[in-house]
């Protein structure tokens, strides 16, 4: 409640209360320091009750402050608390995964997804190059899954990159439920479906 209103809320009660000791004192025969003591003890009651509204909304303020901290998290930290890998695994491996969305999806539709990702421009980034051998890796792996490699979808071709990052091919399928649900979070459910239909190849 505004300071204002509480002691505007108060004014009526110190009236009254003045009004009557003044009677008080004509009719009895009160001293004036006995009513100054009185409307001293009321006006400490009321500044006390502004301290405890301040206190209550200083304290509603902070853990407000802790959730957006929360909610706001980056993905890296999110991979890196979740999968136990280093911050340029995180962001190499999020980055080969955006790249390849980009390469799956419209202008526009990428544009929504990298709304939902703050850091897109650093993730893109941080994929490292591929040379030439590590390149041809990503072929090898497909040709050993054979008619197996449509279960991974667009998601083979990302085996040289994470072998680049010193990461096992497998974990890309770990990195990429971590990457769905933070879209989700923090962009929504179609943007998140978006996402997956293009690591997925529409699977």
């Amino acid at each position: 409640m505004n300071n204002k209103k509480i002691l505007y809320k108060w004014s009526p009660v110190l009236l009254t209360i003045a009004t009557g000791l003044s009677g008080a004192v004509k009719a009895e025969g009160f001293s004036l320091d006995s009513v100054n003591k009185g409307l001293t003890s009321v006006q400490k009651a009321v500044d006390s009750t502004r301290q405890t509204t301040e206190a209550v909304q200083s304290g509603a303020n902070a853990v407000a402050g802790v959730k957006s901290s929360v909610t706001q998290g980056s993905l890296t930290d999110t991979l890196v608390n979740k999968l136990g890998i280093t911050t340029e695994q995180a962001q190499g491996g999020a980055g080969a995964l955006f790249q390849l969305a980009k390469g799956q999806l419209d202008a526009g539709q990428f544009a929504e997804l990298s709304k939902s990702v703050p850091e897109m421009n650093s993730l893109l980034n941080a994929v490292p190059k591929q040379s030439g051998a590590l390149s041809s890796l990503a072929g090898s792996v497909s040709s050993a899954l054979g008619d197996s490699s449509n279960t991974y979808g667009n998601l083979a071709g990302l085996a040289s990159t994470f072998k680049t990052l010193n990461l096992s091919p497998d974990m890309v399928d770990q990195f990429v439920p971590v990457v769905v649900d933070y879209v989700r979070t923090n962009g929504g459910a179609l943007t998140a479906d978006i996402l997956q239909s293009a690591l997925y190849g529409g699977l």
